[in-house]
């Protein structure tokens, strides 16, 4: 059964904003495919996150195909090793 997921990023406000973004994209179409992506844009976080003031918001929805339990954490094991995204959340969407 296929489920569908939301994940929220936000990065570090830099010049190569759209190289982070294919590394993302690229991390969950490994085993996922995207149904939507939206650059939401800069924003001013509510409170201090890793000394950032702001960041780069970014949304994707995405399917996961394969029936593996662990395809979430093999995303979440990618994203943690790009150090210009601050924080995420990867939320299932059971619409």
């Amino acid at each position: 059964m296929d489920t569908n997921y939301d994940a929220v990023f936000i990065i570090k406000n830099e010049e190569n904003i759209e190289d982070i973004i294919s590394t993302i994209n690229y991390f969950v179409e490994e085993n996922c495919k995207i149904l939507k992506k939206e650059k939401i844009g800069l924003k001013r976080l509510a409170y201090e996150i890793k000394g950032e003031k702001e960041g780069y918001y970014y949304f994707i929805n995405f399917k996961k195909l394969a029936n593996e339990d662990n395809t979430i954490n093999k995303i979440k094991e990618s994203i943690n090793t790009i150090h210009k995204v601050i924080k995420y959340q990867i939320f299932r969407n059971d619409e």
